[in-house]
């Protein structure tokens, strides 16, 4: 029985461009918060939404264009809870 069989292995779930970034962002917004920017890589990014390497270099070019959205993100995040608090 091969693994694409095995019922115990995780299916991947084939997400749209920018559901695809949003995790992306996601996972660097977390390991920022707790590793700090400069010890946050690509790579841990990568690692943490459970995605390769070419795969979020798809879609961010650099590790400065993945800050450049996860800062968006976080901050259309913020702005979205202030408007529902008010």
């Amino acid at each position: 029985m091969g693994a694409a069989s095995d019922p115990t292995t995780p299916r991947r779930v084939r997400l749209d461009r920018d559901e695809r970034r949003t995790l992306i962002a996601r996972a660097c917004a977390e390991l920022i918060s707790t590793e700090g920017y400069a010890q946050t890589s690509v790579r841990h990014v990568a690692a943490r939404a459970g995605i390769s390497t070419g795969t979020l270099l798809h879609h961010f070019q650099s590790k400065e264009a993945l800050l450049t959205a996860t800062l968006l993100q976080v901050s259309d995040a913020f702005v979205a809870d202030i408007r529902k608090a008010a």
